[in-house]
């Protein structure tokens, strides 16, 4: 194997990534669940540094998930390249069991790491895409090593290309990249079957509550709605039907309990005025808010199923 057919194996490899992803990111889309990839951009935040992460969200806004996403895709199409260098031709008169098993390996091992990504997936819709990437890899893998079979191919493969560059078909996908988190809403309702889709904690008015002192204080200086900070870095917000949503303690404890959404609002709830702020804030940052939240202790969950003696850390988990 000379260099050339090292170099053309490896762009085979490189361009089987994103095929065998786009299938993956339409299943979360249609569910409204973030990406298979989330996990590798999660790593990619925590090693970031703070003030270079704000620089990036400052700058770019809207459009530095989308971008954060398509950095990610790079990251793994290095990977994809290798295995595209490692894979023989699989419809060659001449394969012997040795270069099967090469192929079969290969296989293992974009499986493998779709299942990687599918175990320190936040949803299983998109552990179920992670591991549906894995497995499209290697047939996308054999069709991309068709591409350059023959130079007639190729001059007609560059004159397309060549002509999608210079029409809206550009703007059009950095536009739907952009707008991911809206389309897969969208999607969402489309495939609920007709179920309202709202978020799961919409805004509500809390009941009016008795003033603890006769003569009342100062109001807080509560941050309009519209105004409240997000920093979310997720490249998707996932969506859940509140109807189905429940919330399970389990663990060190007497009574593991699970309550739906309905019997979770049914508890006593606690208003509470209370200052958000991101710990990625800087000097005179904009990431901090005030609002009356409303909601049920952790005192009062943590009652109801009697933590046992040797509990003494509660930990979080949650499809975002």
């Amino acid at each position: 194997m000379n260099w050339r057919d090292i170099n053309r194996r490896y762009e085979a490899g490189v361009w089987a990534v994103p095929l065998a992803l786009f299938p993956s990111f339409l299943l979360s889309a249609a569910f409204g669940q973030p990406s298979c990839i989330e996990p590798i951009i999660e790593i990619v935040y925590a090693y970031t540094p703070v003030s270079f992460a704000n620089v990036v969200l400052n700058l770019f806004g809207p459009f530095a998930r989308p971008l954060a996403l398509v950095g990610a895709i790079a990251l793994i199409m290095p990977l994809g390249g290798l295995l595209g260098i490692g894979a023989p031709p699989l419809f060659d008169p001449k394969l012997h069991f040795r270069e099967g098993l090469r192929w079969v390996s290969e296989t293992a091992a974009a499986i493998g790491f779709g299942i990687c990504l599918g175990s320190a997936a936040a949803t299983s819709v998109s552990a179920v895409a992670a591991v549906l990437a894995g497995i499209l890899f290697s047939p996308m893998l054999l069709w991309t090593r068709t591409w350059r079979r023959s130079k007639a191919r190729i001059a007609g493969r560059r004159k397309v290309i060549g002509a999608l560059l210079g029409t809206p078909l550009v703007t059009i996908g950095i536009l739907t990249l952009s707008t991911y988190e809206v389309w897969s809403t969208l999607a969402v309702q489309v495939f609920s079957l007709g179920n309202k889709v709202h978020r799961i904690f919409p805004f509500t008015s809390p009941r009016s509550r008795q003033p603890g002192f006769p003569i009342a204080g100062l109001e807080p200086e509560v941050t309009p709605i519209p105004l409240f900070y997000v920093n979310s870095k997720n490249t998707t917000e996932p969506l859940q039907l509140a109807e189905n949503w429940t919330l399970r303690i389990t663990g060190l404890v007497h009574d593991p309990v699970t309550l739906p959404y309905s019997q979770l609002l049914a508890l006593p709830r606690t208003d509470l005025y209370a200052t958000l702020r991101c710990v990625d804030n800087p000097i005179d940052g904009h990431l901090m808010s005030t609002a009356l939240w409303s909601g049920v202790r952790i005192s009062t969950l943590l009652s109801l199923v009697k933590p046992l003696a040797n509990a003494n850390t509660i930990v979080f988990h949650a499809a975002d």
